[in-house]
């Protein structure tokens, strides 16, 4: 069973995002950015999604300044921050 089922939409997608930047991401020294090659309709279909929440969820997420989206990448400016923010991973 996968440990993210009992997670809000939201907590998938952070899960998701910080599993990648340890396995698929730029990896830079810590307290720097990371940028995700990802457009956010692979992103929504790795947690069973529309593109369309998931675009709304960055939002959120870009608001509270977590991350920066641009066309087919995420950036993570202060990864350590967003992990901090959400321990539950």
């Amino acid at each position: 069973m996968d440990s993210s089922a009992g997670l809000s939409l939201k907590h998938q997608r952070v899960k998701r995002l910080l599993m990648l930047t340890t396995s698929y991401g730029q990896h830079l020294p810590k307290n720097n950015a990371i940028t995700l090659t990802l457009s956010q309709e692979s992103l929504a279909q790795m947690i069973n999604s529309s593109r369309q929440t998931v675009n709304q969820l960055l939002g959120e997420l870009e608001s509270e300044g977590l991350l920066k989206r641009h066309y087919g990448k995420i950036t993570i400016p202060e990864p350590e921050t967003l992990f901090s923010r959400y321990q539950f991973i």
